[in-house]
């Protein structure tokens, strides 16, 4: 995919599962979006569960502080500035 790569590195002790991602931008439609994070998903779920997984990229949001109406944070209340609806949905 042009938005997601995969490397899976195979290690001695285990094994690292690496996802580069570079998201739709705000110009996006959101079924863009929406599809992108499907695909982030599916790309997550073929990985072995006892690999080591990192995720990093570009995800075109702002994860900011934990907001109110929010479950959980990515970062919890370590972040800068506010988060907007792209970082509340990753």
């Amino acid at each position: 995919d042009d938005r997601i790569l995969y490397m899976q590195l195979r290690g001695t002790s285990h094994n690292k599962s690496l996802i580069q991602v570079y998201a739709p931008t705000s110009a996006s439609t959101e079924e863009e979006l929406e599809g992108f994070y499907q695909k982030l998903q599916n790309v997550i779920d073929k990985c072995p569960s006892s690999d080591v997984k990192l995720i990093m990229g570009d995800f075109n949001a702002k994860v900011g502080q934990m907001a109110d109406n929010c479950e959980r944070g990515n970062i919890g209340n370590f972040g800068l500035g506010e988060q907007n609806d792209r970082g509340q949905q990753l």
